[in-house]
């Protein structure tokens, strides 16, 4: 939530520039180890699903509908050269399906090499793969799982700061991407076993992300952007699509 905020520019004094800086830090640093997470389960429900098909069918329903909330949040349009983390997870699961399913040594690194390199038109691009092949290859061993998770988290710092500062940035500035590692905890603490699973626990942390972006690009682009507005006294034409819709209502000669 604030990292949005921050970076379209609504911490406006400097006391808010400082807290809402340390916030983003701290919020983003504690967020690191969430995708983490889902790379994990994602193996996991890889090799305990009833049903591989139905599994990347859902994944593939769920990641064009969350498509357009993404777009929206990220460039305030339907359209984006970039693609959301439940592609990211498709394309790991492919993945995945790859190395189990083709026996051909060549045509199998082929293909898996494919849909990694397509994990990098998408968020989180190719940390993802790498955890995944890690979480999958050392299943049994959870040591060397957390050493090379570890190594690959590391990796992904490392090339943060290299681009950060190549592009004039502070190297400190992105050290919240340690955060990560704090997923090795849970590693240890994963038992194997399948938690309590209803129907509505299953069905609804498909549909939270979607709809936990569409409610934050709401809250984000049109209504703190038409508050920020009407307190500057802009024109409220050239605002959102969703906020033009509100001037064209509000305008009509029928209210």
């Amino acid at each position: 939530v604030f990292a949005p905020l921050y970076s379209g520019g609504y911490f406006t004094n400097h006391n808010l520039i400082k807290h809402g800086v340390q916030i983003y830090d701290i919020g983003r640093n504690i967020g690191r180890f969430a995708f983490p997470v889902f790379c994990f389960l994602l193996v996991e429900g890889f090799f305990h699903t009833r049903s591989k098909k139905k599994y990347g069918i859902r994944l593939f329903v769920f990641a064009l509908i969350s498509q357009i909330p993404f777009t929206y949040l990220l460039a305030g349009k339907l359209w984006y050269d970039k693609f959301n983390m439940l592609f990211t997870l498709l394309f790991c699961f492919m993945i995945l399906l790859c190395l189990e399913k083709i026996e051909n040594r060549f045509l199998r690194i082929i293909c898996a090499f494919f849909f990694a390199c397509l994990c990098t038109y998408c968020d989180w691009g190719m940390v993802a793969p790498l955890w995944v092949i890690v979480f999958a290859i050392f299943r049994e061993d959870k040591k060397k799982m957390c050493i090379f998770y570890s190594l690959v988290c590391i990796y992904w710092v490392v090339r943060c700061i290299s681009l950060t500062v190549g592009d004039g940035g502070l190297w400190y500035s992105v050290l919240w991407q340690t955060g990560s590692l704090g997923f090795i905890p849970l590693i240890y603490l994963y038992n194997g076993e399948n938690g309590k699973v209803t129907k509505f626990t299953k069905w609804f942390f498909y549909w939270f992300y979607p709809v936990h972006l569409l409610i934050i690009a709401v809250i984000y682009k049109d209504i703190l952007q038409l508050l920020a507005m009407a307190a500057q006294k802009k024109n409220l034409k050239e605002s959102t699509p969703l906020i033009a819709l509100f001037h064209a209502f509000t305008s009509s000669r029928y209210i």
